[in-house]
């Protein structure tokens, strides 16, 4: 349901201090009161991670409700967290060593990695290499004069790196040993490619064994400085090959690999068996790009060879949408998912946008769909975004490093890992916790291994909301400003009790799918049910703290939700049903349209024909319903039915009664489908809905409803 920067100051080592002793508590005890430590990060207020006053835990009878009722669940839990970070490429590295002094390099390194001091930060990217963002230039671990070629790497050195990165890298992990490490390259060596250069071209298949042996004696040089890499990518964005920088096509698959590279073939005939016949134990991710083509590691899993060395995929953000990384779960749940590189910059026009696109997006949506690490970009750069290397000029650093002062400023994307990574231990597993969407509260949930509980939550409507959390039988409530995140951390074991805290939904249309947040259902169904009214309801998942299921035909108006187990029946909460307005007269048009893909599908009733705007998504495309006549409606649904990832990224509705002037009364972005958008009751005779956003994929609706109370 869709519920209608300035510089940061350094972070006060006397806040790091506070709580310290307190922060944990005894994971030991039950909950009788529990108190919640409480961290804001608000930049309209100018709070940055900041400590609040705590809260305590109070028993919940489920007489307060609260439609925005967060039940975390600890019963159901989901993948186990490596941790947050982002990339030491070699204009980050270059910036600490050049202009900061041994002792603020200290004070940089506490407040980004120590556990104690600063935010913990654990999952780290190295480049293999030049990247865009390269004070050195271009340079890979064995370049050769034009012309030549070195197979057996007789010339392979990492003595470029021996400078400042891994000294940097060094002292890191003495502030943070835990540190896991994914290294990937842009480029391989000028004389393996196609392009005989760093910058564009393919990998030539003659050197896919040269290749898989340059990656291990990479891995086994770090180690020998005590620098494990855990975690490899083959090829950074291998559908991209720029143009003024490192980097190379590398297809998932070839028909004919042997004389056209593939990741696929390289990995399961070379990378793969060279690795484990040298022993190396780091572990391989697939593709390294972005969330808008899930059919390269699709592809990957399917290569029968190849899979079986593949841990993993590696995600960028910056096409498709992060519910990519479930749907290939969901193909593949034994495949890990990381997203290990999304940069801010200064595209991002407000602090709006950058919470919204890093704490909503990939931190809460990104552990949401199954990530078990989240890697910003550059971990710092200079105030010209720099040293560049012939790409981004607009990339922004978690920390920006003056290169005449030496000042560090920590950016609002410090404080926004910091939300997570201060208080997310490596090893914590994602729980269970319901989520209401863009436009209103999203969070996610998570237990560390002793024990303590982390939920993260963020604001991304208009207004402030409040919200209630319950955990087991017990519950508190927070008013959280508008694009403001908060991080609640508590230790304990939860109280028991049958307590129905809310219905996600609070009115929707029979066969719409709600949840129920509350505690004490039990793990599993048994002969337990639910009720609107008098009606059992069909239930499609159930645990302790949430069920899943189908609003019942039959009911009309409102009507009170109960759960009943073992006998026992909860407290109730109110429900209303809403009717879906009749389709006989409507019209719909779009500003575009794919030849066989035409509007009318939207209103047939099938959900397997769909209206396609036949081109991929930009601002300003719209489609538009007519429905015959004035009609009172509050919600749509658009549909994009067997046409994964097509829905409209980002939109705004508008209503009209006279088809020329437009009243705006929702906007949102989508995560997935069917998108659901409720606004105030409006007379209307025409529906609109315009994309506000742009990404690879086409845009298609399957099936479009409106609906009114």
């Amino acid at each position: 349901m869709k519920l209608n920067h300035k510089k940061a100051p350094s972070f006060p080592t006397a806040i790091w201090m506070m709580g310290a002793a307190m922060f944990w508590g005894s994971s030991s005890s039950f909950a009788a009161n529990e108190t919640v430590n409480v961290w804001l990060t608000n930049p309209s207020s100018n709070t940055y991670l900041a400590q609040q006053a705590n809260i305590d835990f109070s028993p919940d009878s489920g007489n307060s409700y609260n439609p925005l009722t967060i039940s975390v669940d600890e019963s159901r839990k989901y993948q186990q967290i490596v941790g947050f970070g982002a990339a030491l490429s070699d204009s980050s590295a270059y910036v600490i060593n050049r202009y900061l002094s041994s002792s603020a390099k200290t004070a940089l390194f506490n407040n980004l990695f120590s556990t104690t001091q600063g935010i913990g930060l654990s999952f780290m990217r190295l480049p293999m290499g030049a990247t865009d963002l390269s004070a050195s230039g271009n340079y890979s671990y064995d370049d050769m004069p034009a012309g030549q070629t070195d197979p057996n790497l007789a010339n392979f050195s990492i003595a470029h790196d021996t400078s400042y990165i891994i000294p940097e890298l060094q002292q890191m992990l003495g502030i943070n040993p835990n540190i896991k490490i994914v290294a990937t390259p842009w480029s391989p060596p000028a004389w393996m490619k196609t392009s005989g250069s760093m910058i564009g071209g393919s990998l030539i298949p003659s050197y896919y064994r040269a290749y898989s042996n340059y990656f291990t004696k990479f891995i086994q040089s770090y180690q020998n400085y005590g620098i494990p890499i855990q975690y490899l990518a083959v090829q950074n964005e291998p559908l991209f090959s720029p143009s003024g920088y490192p980097g190379m096509i590398l297809p998932a698959t070839s028909s004919a690999p042997t004389t056209t590279a593939s990741e696929a073939y390289f990995i399961g005939n070379y990378l793969g068996p060279t690795l484990a016949a040298n022993n190396v134990n780091t572990q391989i991710l697939g593709y390294d790009h972005n969330w808008d083509q899930p059919n390269y590691p699709q592809a990957l899993y399917a290569d029968s060879t190849a899979s079986p060395y593949i841990s993993g995929t590696a995600w960028h953000c910056y096409g498709g949408v992060v519910s990519a990384q479930t749907d290939l779960h969901n193909q593949y749940p034994n495949k890990d998912q990381f997203i290990t590189e999304c940069s801010g910059g200064t595209w991002q026009a407000n602090n709006t946008e950058i919470m919204h696109g890093e704490l909503d997006t990939l931190i809460i949506n990104g552990l949401r769909n199954w990530a078990r690490g989240v890697n910003f970009w550059n971990l710092a750069l200079d105030t010209n975004n720099g040293p560049t290397n012939g790409g981004c000029t607009t990339c922004r650093g978690v920390v920006t490093v003056n290169q005449n002062t030496g000042a560090v400023t920590y950016n609002l994307d410090y404080y926004i890992l910091g939300q997570a990574s201060k208080f997310v231990k490596q090893g914590a597993y994602r729980i269970g916790s319901n989520s209401f969407g863009n436009g209103s509260i999203e969070n996610v949930a998570l237990q560390n291994p002793d024990g303590s509980k982390v939920l993260i939550a963020y604001n991304s409507s208009g207004a402030s909301l409040t919200f209630k959390v319950m955990w087991g039988a017990e519950s508190f409530s927070y008013t959280l400003p508008a694009n403001a995140g908060v991080t609640f951390t508590w230790p304990g074991t939860p109280s028991s009790g049958l307590v129905l805290g809310a219905v996600d939904l609070p009115q929707a249309v029979p066969g719409d799918t709600v949840q129920l947040a509350g505690s004490g259902f039990g793990a599993s169904q048994g002969t337990s049910k639910v009720y609107f009214g008098s009606v059992a309801a069909a239930v499609t998942d159930w645990s302790n703290g949430l069920i899943t299921v189908s609003v019942p035909s039959g009911i009309t108006g409102t009507v009170n939700v109960t759960v009943n187990v073992n006998g026992q029946t909860s407290n109730s909460a109110p429900f209303a049903t809403e009717h879906a307005l009749p389709r006989t007269s409507w019209v719909a048009t779009a500003s575009s349209s794919s030849s066989t893909d035409v509007p009318a599908n939207t209103l047939d009733g099938n959900i397997n024909t769909r209206w396609s705007s036949g081109a991929a998504q930009k601002n300003g495309q719209s489609f538009i319903v007519n429905m015959g006549s004035v009609q009172t409606v509050n919600e749509i649904s658009m549909d994009s039915g067997p046409s994964t990832g097509d829905y409209a990224k980002s939109y705004t509705i508008y209503v009209s009664q006279n088809g020329k002037s437009w009243t705006n009364v929702a906007s949102g972005s989508a995560i997935s489908s069917p998108e659901i958008v409720t606004f105030p009751t409006q007379n209307s005779q025409y529906i609109k809905v315009m994309q506000t956003g742009s990404t690879g994929d086409w845009w298609s609706i399957a099936e479009f409803n409106a609906y009114s109370d």
